[in-house]
């Protein structure tokens, strides 16, 4: 079953949020249409370069393609194929792909143990709901984690 989402709310104009430019390239895995359309247009609207994937499947094919295409990869948890931490487990274990940061959002309460999984692997998560700025907060901690 597919979990559905709450649309991402809006940050008013003019706030450092709004203005603020992430410029990343991102790929985004994601099998809900609507959450998907919603990401990929915030995510263009920070100046991000987004790639879409429709599952973790997908996304892995399309980064072990291009390995050194992407500054970010951003997941679902629960997609058909792949989930989240099965996507995020693939990334460590490839040499070319194992240093990418992965920010995985979940619905999943943590009494499930999910964010240990993802700390573990050194991937950050992001609980459902969230606002639009604890969103690309989210993005900037994981990037930034991985470079330092």
């Amino acid at each position: 079953m597919t979990e559905q989402q709450p649309p991402i709310p809006s940050v008013p104009a003019n706030s450092p949020e709004e203005n603020e430019q992430l410029n990343l390239r991102v790929l985004l895995a994601e099998d809900y249409a609507p959450t998907l359309a919603m990401s990929a247009r915030a995510l263009r609207r920070k100046g991000c370069t987004v790639f879409e994937a429709k599952n973790g499947q997908l996304a892995l094919d399309q980064l072990k393609a291009n390995p050194g295409g992407y500054d970010i990869v951003i997941s679902d948890y629960n997609m058909p194929g792949k989930n989240g931490i099965e996507l995020l487990t693939e990334i460590r274990n490839d040499d070319r792909l194992k240093n990418l940061p992965m920010l995985i959002v979940t619905g999943n309460t943590i009494q499930d143990g999910i964010d240990i999984d993802i700390k573990a692997l050194g991937g950050t998560f992001l609980s459902k709901p969230y606002e639009r700025k604890d969103y690309f907060a989210a993005i900037r901690r994981t990037v930034q984690g991985s470079a330092s």
